[in-house]
């Protein structure tokens, strides 16, 4: 297991779920470890609610998604 220092960083490591897209992590310190916070999204089903209806627009060009907060804490060596 490789040391992880002020002058050593430690091998990255993906802390969101393979079925979201994540953005705006944050890194809050907590003592021993941190807590890590991340907005996370899926796109809508197509005509999830009409199967007959795309799906609608939030903005120009970007279909609607689902988005939640995800968080994860880590221990000081930045492992779950």
């Amino acid at each position: 297991m490789a040391q992880v220092s002020a002058d050593h960083a430690g091998t990255p490591r993906d802390a969101s779920s393979p079925d979201s897209d994540a953005e705006m992590p944050r890194v809050v310190a907590d003592g021993a470890g941190y807590f890590v916070l991340w907005m996370a999204r899926r796109p809508e089903p197509v005509g999830a609610l009409d199967a007959s209806a795309p799906a609608a627009a939030e903005a120009i060009g970007e279909p609607r998604a689902y988005s939640w907060l995800e968080m994860v804490t880590l221990d000081a060596a930045g492992l779950r």
